[in-house]
């Protein structure tokens, strides 16, 4: 089985003390935000940090290193000052990645704002072609599918295939596909029976390649199916359940998946050890 298992990793206290830990229990990779998530600043590109980073993270056997694009980038948006920022964020996030031999940049698409979808697409079809001339070559930008609130694009997988049909191969040869099991079952996709499960991968098949799945987001939901709210939950523990992520996790066409990364709650002393074992014992390993 090719996928590595890993969660989200805070850098408080430092990334030596957080890479060790992660190695500790359990993680072969994780996931970190490319910068504040609530701001427009990118941080500074230190060739030194980036340097002894790796050297902690290859000491720990970690890899790959997944990015996460700050929560404000809205490629869809079309108030001009919003859109331009967008671009010049995403772009220092993958400069970052390319920085820190990070093979993944997950973001958000955004949300049209109230013009439509087509405008919202064409606006992220813009911003992608706007990055061609700086892409790094080794990282793929995966765009993470949405619960569809509001004027979000992104929920659905025709939606998806949509933004990958309407860029140049240049751009497509670039970007990737992230799926995030909450946001799906927030969107309507029932992933908590075997049935639904088939249905939601038959869907997925139909309009993405499944060689552009590069990783998952395994995250439970408090939430209802079709709720349109993004509310994450431990593993197991919310209304995915454990047969549902059992069935959906062990299919065949998600067995070439790089990475798994957990974005699960903080709520108790070590919950990313509690829901790393979870999916050990899911996986059966």
């Amino acid at each position: 089985m090719k996928k590595r298992i890993g969660y989200h990793m805070s850098l408080a206290g430092g990334y030596k003390k957080q890479l060790n830990n992660a190695s500790k229990i359990g993680a072969e990779t994780i996931q970190i935000f490319s910068g504040n998530p609530t701001s427009w600043q990118p941080p500074k590109l230190d060739k030194d940090i980036a340097k002894k980073f790796k050297e902690v993270q290859r000491s720990n056997s970690i890899w790959p290193l997944i990015f996460h694009t700050p929560y404000l980038i809205n490629l869809a948006s079309p108030k001009p000052d919003i859109f331009d920022k967008s671009v010049s964020l995403l772009k220092a996030s993958l400069k970052r990645a390319e920085l820190f031999d990070s093979p993944y940049v997950i973001t958000h698409i955004g949300s049209h704002l109230g013009v439509g979808k087509e405008k919202g697409i064409n606006n992220i079809c813009k911003a992608l072609l706007n990055l061609k001339k700086d892409w790094p070559e080794d990282t793929k930008l995966l765009l993470e599918n949405t619960v569809g609130s509001g004027n979000n694009i992104g929920s659905t997988f025709v939606e998806i295939r949509e933004i990958f049909n309407r860029v140049d191969n240049l751009v497509l040869d670039h970007l990737g596909f992230c799926f995030d099991t909450a946001h799906a079952f927030g969107a309507g996709y029932d992933l908590s029976t075997t049935e639904g499960v088939d249905r939601t991968i038959d869907e997925l098949k139909d309009n993405i390649d499944l060689n552009m799945l590069k990783v998952i987001h395994a995250n439970d939901t408090p939430e209802h199916k079709g709720s349109k709210k993004d509310r994450h939950e431990d593993l197991t523990k919310g209304n995915i359940g454990e047969d549902g992520f059992i069935y959906l996790l062990n299919k065949d066409e998600f067995s070439e998946v790089d990475s798994i990364i957990l974005e699960t709650p903080k709520r108790n002393e070590n919950p990313d050890k509690e829901n790393l074992d979870c999916l050990k014992k899911i996986l059966g390993r």
